[in-house]
């Protein structure tokens, strides 16, 4: 065909050799009469197809200003508005639309291209162009369009009759040692290049492809996986990793998690258990017996920490933590907690009273008890030295207060403490893991007196201590926003009225669950 081409061309220079156009300019003319006029100066006759009637009435404008062959003009021409020159014999040409095909050949081989351009040939006009695109792996025909229509079908049947006579290409077998990369993500780099024959098996155990295929497919393929391809299998190890949650229950995060997981991934959610075991006597006996073992019940340690437990290959734990770094961390999300137990006069806590209302209308004040507590929260580090109090004497009052409020009150009470109308009893503080309880507690033991029956039935007096306990029991959960939302249980004893037993202990407790933000206190 390239030949045949060839000629054709020289066959339309030739005849147009003596005439070479100098320079041609129409402006704004029908395409029709432009086709004419150089028809007549190469002295050609053609023969316009009625089907292109309405292309010929469209107004052209064409410029020539460097000489060039009159064929080649034709040509260009044409070829600008669809159109194509068809011979039909030494002299006539028929103008008729032109039509385009492209055969997709990438995954052919050399013999099988060639049958195919063969086979293109016999079935093409003189003026046709058939274009081989080795780098895209293509066929590109172009001809008049009535051929290009017929030409779709025959090629397809061409095609299914070629690959049913078609000797077997010898297959062979290789196996793929991948390394930076998984099977599945080099599964679907090749997928592309693969046949209907192709047969792929995947080794996840030494992350390996195992490709059945001919030989110029299997050298396709090893260019594609060549940066990730390794001489020798390495056995593909899972790892195993704790991930400690924030802001998400281990339920929901092995949710999320399941579509990245591979055939070999484990996850384990407090199912991991914490074993303490006391040793019990045995009877004695004739022989020396070790001693029995007996366990307490199991305490699950994952759970205890909002942690899952996964094993799975590296690459997997890689995305895992890069998709869902912000609900990971690498250790328990630690919760500082500090308390400031104070004793305040009736006169200060009244003068406290008066100033709490001044600065806080809207909060009521408090009755006269005597003693409180206040604590301070912060998330991941120490709080600022910015402790609460709370004057509630003798009772509980929950009040929150911003960090700069607060100075204001702290002021106060420094200003109380020095000329002794406010005791500060005690400031410990307290670190536990988000979800988990923290317990401040400070007290005094009170005796009292108990009587047991004895020998002959006199009463034994006995002497016991009851614990008289300011205790804070406060459970955070850090919110995703950053907040903290606790659970608070406050309990206060006071010593009572005598008796002769010894002392009444009153208590006071409260129970409720507030939201701050982080680092502030409440009272």
């Amino acid at each position: 065909m390239k030949k045949l081409l060839l000629i054709i061309l020289c066959a339309i220079v030739s005849l147009a050799y003596a005439t070479t156009l100098r320079e041609m300019r129409f402006e704004n003319t029908k395409l029709e009469t432009v086709l004419k006029a150089l028809s007549q100066v190469a002295e050609l006759n053609v023969i316009f197809d009625p089907n292109i009637s309405a292309d010929l009435q469209k107004p052209v404008s064409v410029s020539v200003f460097k000489p060039m062959p009159i064929g080649e003009a034709i040509n260009l021409i044409l070829k600008e508005y669809g159109l194509i020159a068809v011979p039909m014999d030494a002299k006539v040409y028929r103008i008729t639309k032109a039509g385009e095909l492209t055969i997709n050949v990438g995954a052919l081989g050399e013999d099988q291209v060639k049958k195919i351009v063969g086979f293109l040939k016999e079935r093409v006009s003189p003026s046709a162009e058939i274009v081989i695109d080795r780098t895209l792996g293509t066929i590109y025909i172009r001809d008049e369009e009535a051929r290009i229509k017929k030409l779709e079908p025959a090629l397809k049947d061409f095609q299914k009759v070629a690959e049913r006579i078609a000797p077997t290409e010898e297959r062979i077998t290789r196996v793929f040692y991948l390394k930076n990369i998984n099977v599945e993500e080099a599964y679907r780099l090749i997928l592309p290049k693969t046949k209907k024959d192709t047969v792929i098996n995947k080794v996840p155990t030494f992350n390996a492809l195992v490709i059945t295929d001919t030989p110029s497919q299997i050298e396709e393929y090893t260019k594609t996986l060549k940066s990730f391809l390794s001489e020798t299998p390495r056995e593909r190890r899972p790892i195993t990793k704790i991930f400690y949650l924030k802001y998400i229950s281990p339920e929901e995060f092995i949710r999320m998690i399941e579509p990245l997981r591979s055939e070999a991934g484990v996850v384990l959610s407090g199912g991991g258990f914490k074993v303490e075991t006391t040793p019990q006597q045995s009877q004695p006996t004739t022989g020396q017996q070790p001693q029995a073992q007996v366990q307490t019940a199991p305490t699950p340690i994952l759970k205890e920490f909002n942690a899952v437990m996964i094993t799975d290959y590296p690459e997997v734990i890689e995305k895992i933590m890069d998709r869902f770094k912000e609900y990971i961390s690498e250790e328990p999300v630690r919760v500082r907690i500090e308390a400031r137990i104070t004793e305040v006069s009736e006169e200060a806590l009244r003068e406290l009273g008066i100033n709490w209302n001044a600065l806080f209308s809207n909060a009521p004040v408090p009755q006269a008890w005597s003693g409180g507590v206040g604590s301070n929260l912060g998330v991941g580090s120490p709080p600022l030295p910015t402790p609460g109090l709370s004057p509630t004497p003798g009772g509980i009052a929950i009040f929150t207060y911003q960090k700069g409020v607060l100075n204001a009150l702290n002021l106060r009470i420094s200003a109380l403490e020095r000329i002794g109308s406010v005791k500060n009893i005690a400031k410990p503080s307290v670190l536990t893991i988000n979800g988990q309880k923290a317990t401040i507690k400070q007290g005094v033991q009170v005796p009292y007196q108990t009587a047991a029956v004895g020998g002959g039935g006199t009463a034994v007096p006995n002497v016991q201590f009851k614990d008289v306990v300011l205790q804070l029991d406060v459970t955070p959960i850090v919110s995703p926003d950053g907040r903290i939302m606790m659970e608070v249980e406050l309990k206060r004893d006071t010593i009572g009225i005598q008796t002769p037993s010894g002392p009444a202990i009153n208590t006071k407790e409260v129970k409720t669950k507030i939201i701050v933000e982080d680092g502030q206190t409440i009272v």
